[in-house]
């Protein structure tokens, strides 16, 4: 009978690690990188970043899926332009809308793998500071006070040694 706790226990931290490995594909990202890290450039950065995540609050109300989240940032991809255009007053920035690239994060105690993801970046100038970033689906970007009440992250290891083996 120990032997097959054993064997359970081992195909749960398999399934655990091939859970954790897999990317996150389900999920829209935004970033705004900076065009250096000079107090100037941090201070555009963060006038961007407030500008178009209280803009992308309204027009993402209603999404409930990936889908729907990438069709308002596509429908909405001209406006958000401008709205950095006004906020910058020049045009030394770049938005892209589509797979771009994230180096590894960890947010709201969600490890998110480096890779290519669904999303909107936005470039000002060279693009060499430092980034603010987070995930627009499922709508992280706008929790409120940090309250992750409405969030809830699953270990498999750890649901699968209380479903199975706790809970006899």
């Amino acid at each position: 009978m120990k032997k097959f706790w054993i064997v359970l226990l081992m195909i749960g931290i398999i399934l655990s690690l091939n859970d954790f490995n897999k990317k996150d594909d389900d999920i829209v990202r935004f970033r705004v990188i900076s065009n250096s890290n000079s107090k100037k450039d941090y201070e555009n950065k963060i006038k961007v970043k407030k500008i178009l995540t209280k803009e992308m609050k309204k027009d993402l109300e209603g999404c409930s899926s990936h889908d729907d989240t990438m069709l308002a940032l596509k429908m909405n991809e001209d406006k958000y332009n401008k709205l950095v255009y006004n906020s910058l007053g020049n045009n030394n920035y770049k938005v892209s809308l589509g797979k771009n690239y994230f180096p590894a994060k960890e947010y709201n105690d969600k490890y998110y793998k480096s890779g290519k993801y669904d999303s909107l970046v936005v470039t000002l100038g060279k693009g060499e500071g430092k980034n603010f970033w987070c995930v627009l689906f499922p709508p992280l970007c706008f929790a409120e006070n940090n309250n992750k009440k409405d969030i809830e992250y699953h270990f498999a290891i750890k649901d699968f040694i209380e479903k199975y083996i706790l809970k006899r």
